[in-house]
């Protein structure tokens, strides 16, 4: 098994209150779509849990809205290698990452054999 693994940016820097964000598109047809997203960071339970609404508007009209929730669990290299043996594996190594991101997370790999 080889497990391609981050901890995020935030992990470290954690905001002190969520972090809310707002974007806009304007389409040809004079409509938009605009996303709102809000991001809440726990160290205490290495989490971070975002919530996104979508709106493609016409004016003052609401025409479509979605919204999504997403949450990340990161772990760090001892915390993952125990989940690993927990579950049954052995021979397990940390590893030079496939992969370097570019938002300055760290970055590793774990291998394991069953």
């Amino acid at each position: 098994m080889l497990l391609d693994l981050r901890v995020p940016a935030l992990a470290a820097h954690p905001p002190g209150a969520p972090v809310v964000e707002i974007r806009r598109l304007n389409l040809d047809d004079g409509s938009s779509i605009t996303l709102r997203s809000e991001t809440t960071v726990s160290v205490d339970t290495r989490r971070i849990d975002s919530i996104n609404r979508y709106e493609r508007r016409s004016g003052r009209k609401v025409i479509a809205r979605e919204d999504e929730r997403r949450s990340l669990t990161w772990y760090t290299e001892v915390e993952i290698m125990t989940v690993v043996h927990d579950a049954g594996y052995r021979n397990i190594r940390i590893e030079p990452p496939a992969a370097t991101p570019g938002e300055n997370a760290h970055c590793f790999a774990v291998s394991a054999r069953a």
